[in-house]
């Protein structure tokens, strides 16, 4: 089975699912079609990060489960309660830290990305949402000092130790990066992902002034802040859009565009004009036009009516058929380093303070090679 084809179908068996479609036999069709594809369609499934949203889709309808063959109905159950166990950890992992900030005087933390929709119904049950770590922003280096009181340690603790992410680390960090290296704990899965800005630093600039707004806090997690719906929805664009494809994916999540469907589906007329505005503001409307192109064809999204220009149509292409490709990672890092060679973007001011911090600063120097290694298919 083509990757396109795999795609096409996870993605119908899960909107199936959310939207609560009453079709037996069309969900039964796709289901029987998925297991029987199921070696090929997991690896593509967890490349996508949408296994555990299938897995909550077939496990809790229950009609649906109890139709399924003995062994697949025991591998599925497993996982699903695997899935769910660390769900419940990630909460009370989010939990401890909203308490603690909370007695030590609550500095100034937006919750975003992944660990927010905890406090949302965006989707049916927390399992669905999958996520490795936890994502705050903040302007205070006191957040790491509680957190290190908490029991945080660096993921690199052998060259950089928390008590070496002070004022100074975390003010001189900033100007190359845009988050500090990632803590771990011993107790929890999630590691702590502490951001300077909400997007990459080549990204940034397509977020709107107010993005990290602390105006909106969490009603069950008060020592939290979060975006708009609007902001939500927008980080979440420009992640999907231009984040990852500056990281080692080179391609577009399938959780990311069902994700941002679901945040688009929560906000107003006045919020949807907003929308669109502001890619206009930033000169991507575009961009915007092949999400909604992407949502209307992949996940039957009716409330868009969008006739595909040559280009867009050739970017779905790309999209369905080298997701997650590592030739295409490649050939794509390839083009993308010579194409700013030759424009001579990368000898720009900006860009050079940005590779010099990158290549004299341990960690980041770890993770930049890491991520050059991927992108060729070295690691």
């Amino acid at each position: 089975m083509r990757k396109s084809e795999c795609l096409k179908t996870m993605a119908a068996l899960l909107m199936h699912g959310y939207r609560g479609s009453s079709d037996f036999e069309q969900k039964r069709t796709l289901t029987d079609r998925f297991l029987s594809n199921l070696e090929i369609m997991q690896p593509i499934a967890l490349e996508n990060r949408i296994w555990s949203n299938l897995l909550g889709t077939l496990f809790e309808d229950r009609q649906l489960f109890e139709t399924l063959p003995a062994h697949h109905k025991k591998f599925f159950q497993t996982e699903y309660f695997l899935f769910l166990r660390r769900a419940d950890l990630i909460q009370k992992q989010v939990d401890q830290l909203s308490t603690a900030l909370g007695e030590n005087g609550t500095p100034n933390v937006l919750l975003f990305k992944g660990a927010v929709l905890l406090f949302d119904d965006l989707y049916p049950t927390p399992i669905h949402r999958f996520f490795r770590d936890i994502d705050l922003y903040t302007e205070d280096p006191k957040t790491i000092t509680i957190l290190a009181e908490l029991g945080y340690e660096t993921t690199q603790e052998t060259t950089l130790s928390i008590a070496d992410l002070n004022a100074d680390f975390f003010a001189q960090n900033r100007k190359g990066s845009h988050q500090l290296p990632s803590l771990r704990h011993n107790d929890y899965r999630a590691q702590i992902e502490v951001h300077h800005f909400l997007s990459s630093l080549r990204s940034k600039r397509f977020l709107p002034p107010d993005a990290a707004s602390f105006d909106f806090k969490i009603a069950k997690a008060p020592s939290f802040s979060r975006p708009s719906q609007l902001n939500q929805l927008i980080i979440a664009l420009v992640h999907y859009l231009y984040c990852d494809q500056e990281s080692n994916n080179i391609n577009y999540r399938l959780r990311g565009l069902i994700e941002s469907y679901f945040l688009y589906q929560t906000l107003t007329p006045s919020d949807v004009k907003s929308l669109d505005q502001h890619f206009e503001s930033i000169g991507k409307s575009r961009d915007l036009i092949f999400w909604k192109y992407q949502c209307q064809t992949l996940l039957g999204a009716q409330e868009f009516s969008i006739r595909p220009t040559l280009s867009c149509r050739v970017r779905y292409k790309i999209f369905l058929s080298l997701n997650q490709s590592k030739a295409f990672q490649s050939a794509s890092y390839f083009a993308f380093f010579t194409f700013r060679f030759v424009t001579h973007s990368i000898w720009q001011k900006s860009e050079r303070k940005r590779l010099v911090y990158k290549l004299s600063n341990a960690s980041q120097r770890a993770v930049f090679f890491k991520k050059f290694r991927n992108a060729l298919g070295l690691q």
